[in-house]
């Protein structure tokens, strides 16, 4: 079923039987998401594949946000089934206020169409310029003109780490993981160093974006000390993966996140994140296969030659685990115009 022949929740089975066992309009808001989830959200919404479970969680968190934001307005909405355009109104004027990101305006818009269709509420949702946002609100850039890796801002890592570790090991693992391999903080805390780490490869599997494994070459002594203690700390996990006995992912997210707040460690505070290790490693590796820097940290796009761009810029999309070579511009910054030659 995909989103373009999906059916509404009036015409579904689960509006009388669903996994509460009553009938749909008698279930508060926030378990009229979970149904609506249930029934119609395990799946892509624009292709005919199923959607990850985090895919699904992160569904279900949003369309909390949209009744949170709401009730914020001051609509107590009870039944998601009378959502209206007043209502669409109310939460698309909290995007404008939030100064959301192209993309994740773009989500946001995508998943409250998605909600209006599925309780037969079709063309409620009107596109983005009906709302007043602007084209440069709305378009999708992968382009980056500033660099956000953590050199850039003039954090020093090591010390950052070590602030870590003084409140609690494994988020200082995670921050390594994630500089020395250019983990998300997901794949950080998900992989499993021992069975990952074979044939000088660190295969990463687990909690990739679209669930795609890649592999990652361990090349430098620096990467396999950090492997190595990775591989003592999780010796005494339930899974061999970097999850601390006694908690979940979820608690493990949390607990890394409150302690990087604690030491400064957000965009808000230092306008540097973890993810910003990612973007270290992206331009240290472009830097490695091209021979020059990036165009975020200065270089000149002319100075390496279309091949050699075009070959760093894959090595540096598969590492990441990108499908695409023109999202490694998101990183990287421009590249060398034009095409490379067909033998590339």
């Amino acid at each position: 079923m995909t989103f373009k022949n999906i059916k509404t929740i009036q015409e579904h089975s689960a509006f009388i039987d669903n996994r509460y066992h009553v009938r749909f309009t008698v279930l508060d808001i926030r378990k009229q998401v979970t149904v609506l989830i249930d029934t119609f959200g395990k799946r892509h919404m624009s292709r005919d594949k199923p959607a990850s479970n985090a895919t699904q969680k992160k569904r279900i968190d949003m369309l909390h946000h949209f009744v949170d934001q709401l009730r914020d307005n001051g609509y107590l909405l009870k039944n998601i089934l009378n959502l209206d355009s007043r209502h669409v109104e109310a939460i698309v004027a909290t995007w404008k206020t939030e100064k959301l990101s192209a993309a994740t305006l773009a989500t946001y818009h995508s998943l409250l169409r998605w909600l209006a269709q599925s309780i037969g509420k079709a063309g409620m949702v009107m596109p983005l310029t009906h709302y007043k946002f602007t084209k440069e609100e709305t378009t999708r850039t992968y382009i980056a003109t500033s660099d956000k890796s953590w050199d850039s801002h003039n954090v020093d890592f090591n010390e950052v780490v070590r602030q870590v570790r003084q409140i609690s090991t494994f988020p200082a693992i995670y921050l390594e993981l994630c500089e020395a391999f250019g983990l998300r903080l997901q794949e950080a805390i998900l992989i499993r160093p021992l069975i990952a780490w074979q044939d000088g490869t660190l295969n990463v599997v687990d909690g990739t974006k679209g669930g795609r494994p890649r592999p990652v070459p361990v090349r430098t002594d620096h990467q396999r000390d950090v492997l190595k203690r990775a591989i003592e700390m999780a010796t005494g996990t339930l899974t061999g993966s970097m999850v601390p006995v006694g908690r979940n992912l979820k608690q493990a997210m949390q607990h890394a996140y409150y302690v990087y707040r604690k030491v400064g460690i957000t965009k808000a505070q230092s306008d540097v994140s973890p993810h910003g290790l990612r973007h270290g490693y992206a331009n240290d590796r472009y830097e490695d296969e091209s021979g020059v820097p990036s165009t975020v940290r200065g270089g000149d796009p002319q100075a390496v030659d279309r091949e050699k761009d075009h070959a760093a810029r894959m090595v540096v999309s598969q590492e990441l685990g990108h499908s695409r070579v023109n999202i490694v511009g998101a990183y990287t910054g421009a590249r060398k115009r034009g095409r490379p030659s067909s033998n590339v």
